[in-house]
């Protein structure tokens, strides 16, 4: 997700706090900026997106660690306008639905230095199921983030992974405890023609305990055939191993 310009006004303050976004939803935002804030402070934050956007904002917390030498802000908006509603939607890295029984969370980008779970923690409620089809890129701080995050899943829910993309799969095969206590239900399948270098990913279904039955091969438009792109005893063995 790229960075954001922010500006905080905060009452009781002369000049803004000026800084960029790590993380930004229709919730609140998290800004790393060079000076703190009070946390419980109230303002206003101004978002360089297309049009502005400025919001009514308080103070969450403050992270002068992660962030070292600058300090990370992290706010929670409120009273947005519909308009402000659709631009940071469309800027999240993530949506949340609510569905029967509680939420399904859909990934929009992979996750790297930049990622921030936090505010994701405070959206979630009931069983969750994660959408991975749009992680196309782990870092190894974007892993070590997810592994925290998983491990603070309330425990009462039940945890389901779907649509999983070929990369998060990779990391589920190497990386103990990635998927913390989730089931994963679903993955994609990457395939490609050696005549033509198209490509597709085929949703395949999963269930522990066993690697499933996929086809070896598939036609492709352009007559010649789609290849597995991956060794299915290594891409399915975090099912084995569960």
């Amino acid at each position: 997700m790229d960075e954001i310009r922010a500006s905080l006004f905060l009452q009781g303050e002369r000049l803004p706090l000026i800084g960029v976004t790590v993380d930004v939803s229709a919730i609140g935002a998290l800004i790393r900026c060079a000076r703190p804030a009070p946390v419980g402070a109230k303002g206003t934050i101004e978002l360089a997106t297309t049009p502005k956007v400025r919001v009514p904002i308080r103070v969450l917390r403050v992270d002068s660690v992660t962030y070292k030498p600058f300090h990370g802000i992290g706010v929670q908006f409120s009273h947005l306008t519909p308009e402000a509603r659709e631009i940071l939607h469309e800027r999240s890295p993530w949506t949340v639905t609510d569905v029967p029984g509680g939420c399904q969370v859909q990934f929009r980008v992979g996750f790297t230095e930049a990622t921030n779970f936090f505010g994701l923690l405070g959206q979630l409620k009931g069983n969750v199921a994660f959408d991975l089809s749009g992680v196309r890129q782990i870092s190894s701080v974007g892993v070590k983030k997810w592994v925290h995050f998983v491990e603070r899943l309330p425990a009462g829910s039940r945890v389901r992974y779907v649509r999983c993309s070929p990369q998060f799969v990779q990391q589920a095969t190497m990386i103990r405890n990635f998927l913390g206590r989730g089931e994963v239900e679903s993955v994609l399948v990457p395939y490609s023609c050696v005549e033509c270098g198209a490509t597709q990913e085929v949703l395949v279904e999963v269930h522990g305990g066993g690697i499933p039955q996929i086809d070896e091969e598939l036609d492709c438009t352009c007559g010649g055939v789609l290849e597995v792109d991956v060794m299915q005893d290594v891409f399915f063995s975090f099912l084995v191993n569960a």
